[in-house]
C-alpha cells in the first residue's frame, strides 16, 4: 500500500490532498452447491421391479371419484412415496458419474478415437487435426446414439 500526502495541494484550508495506492487480494471460495436429493430409478432394472410394481397396484388409489388432476396427484404422490421407499433416496450431493455400462465395442472405438484426436489437435493446432477431430466427434455421437437406440 502506498500513501502520498501532496504538500502544497489542499482541499480545503484544513485539509491536505492524500493520494492512496490500495491493492486488495481477494480469495475466492468455490461455492458448493446443494443439489436437491432424487430418487433413485436405475436401481427399477435390478430386483425392485417386482416390489415395486405390487406396493404401487395395492397403495394407490385407482378409483376415478374425483376430477382427472386430483386423481393424477394422488397417483403420482403415491407412485414417489413407494420409490422412495422401494429403489431409495440420493442425499443430494453431486450428480453422479455418467453411466458407460452399455458402451459397446463401437462406441469404445469410436471415443478412443476421438480422444486421441482431441490430444492431437491440442499438441498440433492446425486445420488438418481439427478436421480429424470434427469428423471423429460426429462419428463418435453416431455409434453413441445408435448404441442408445439398440438398449
Amino acid at each position: 500500500m502506498n500513501c502520498k500526502i501532496v504538500p502544497g495541494e489542499s482541499v480545503v484550508t484544513q485539509h491536505k490532498l492524500l493520494i492512496l495506492d490500495v491493492r486488495i487480494r481477494r480469495r475466492f471460495r468455490k461455492i458448493k452447491r446443494k443439489l436437491d436429493p432424487k430418487i433413485k430409478w436405475w436401481r427399477l432394472k435390478e430386483g425392485n421391479q417386482g416390489v415395486f410394481v405390487d406396493r404401487v397396484v395395492h397403495e394407490a388409489d385407482w378409483k376415478a371419484q374425483d376430477d382427472p388432476n386430483t386423481s393424477w396427484n394422488k397417483i403420482a404422490s403415491c407412485i414417489k412415496r413407494v420409490a422412495k421407499d422401494v429403489l431409495g433416496e440420493s442425499r443430494g450431493g453431486a450428480p453422479p458419474c455418467k453411466d458407460t455400462s452399455w458402451w459397446n465395442e463401437e462406441v469404445k472405438a469410436a471415443i478412443k478415437i476421438k480422444r486421441d484426436s482431441y490430444r492431437d489437435l491440442k499438441k498440433n493446432c492446425d486445420g488438418v487435426s481439427f478436421e480429424r477431430y470434427k469428423l471423429a466427434k460426429k462419428e463418435a455421437k453416431k455409434a453413441v446414439q445408435n448404441a442408445r437406440a439398440k438398449v
